[in-house]
């Protein structure tokens, strides 16, 4: 979701006019690169198109190797220990303080919430065997959160190709498992988007075209 897709291939780095976004995202190097994108920019472009006519405010909150245990509603410092990034914080209170303070600014009516995420949790058993429940319990909250217990949750498929991920599988069969029990939950299957040669990161192109599918999903389901 962080996205490393370089904004030197983008033919074109202005938003449609309907479009606002808020970048809170972090990268291990600093904030918001200003050379990197993720899939806001397909989402963008879809939603333009499709509904010309309705204000958008994309709010993003990512950070680069996140996991379950680092977006837990029940943050606890010492499981997220697990995945060796505790130092990242209560990244659920924090997107929460975010949309707080905006809400003081905008009148927020939330369509929908979309995730992408997952490839730390695919790196051991201990994090993949407990994807679906802790998954489970974030959806959960979320709408509570923003009391709506049928707001979409749309996620996209996590599809690391290297040795490190190990517990890719589990991960997956988790996700697969969500759309099917979950109600209003929506997988959008990424095995054919490109990647750049690391086989983790989905290159330009393949972040923009992840973008129009989160969009033409999330244009499909929301009231």
């Amino acid at each position: 979701m962080l996205g490393v897709g370089q904004v030197t291939d983008l033919e074109n780095v202005s938003l449609p006019h309907n479009i606002t976004y808020l970048n809170y995202g972090l990268c291990s190097r600093q904030l918001s690169h200003p050379e990197w994108f993720g899939p806001e920019v397909g989402l963008s472009g879809v939603l333009a198109e499709r509904l010309p006519n309705r204000n958008f405010l994309l709010i993003k909150y990512a950070i680069g190797g996140s996991s379950l245990y680092d977006w837990a509603p029940d943050y606890d410092p010492e499981k997220a220990k697990i995945t060796s990034h505790p130092e990242f914080g209560n990244m659920f209170g924090y997107f929460f303080a975010i949309i707080d303070s905006l809400s003081e600014l905008y009148e927020l009516n939330i369509v929908g919430v979309l995730w992408m995420q997952g490839e730390e949790d695919s790196k051991k058993p201990e994090t993949s065997k407990k994807y679906y429940s802790n998954f489970k319990k974030l959806i959960t909250a979320f709408r509570q959160k923003f009391d709506d217990p049928e707001l979409p949750f749309i996620f996209g498929e996590v599809n690391p190709e290297t040795e490190r991920f190990a517990a890719v599988k589990d991960v997956q069969a988790a996700q697969v498992k969500a759309a099917k029990k979950i109600k209003f939950a929506y997988l959008i299957k990424t095995g054919d988007i490109s990647k750049k040669p690391d086989m983790v990161h989905y290159d330009s192109r393949g972040l923009l075209l992840l973008g129009e599918r989160f969009g033409n999903c999330l244009v499909s389901v929301a009231r």
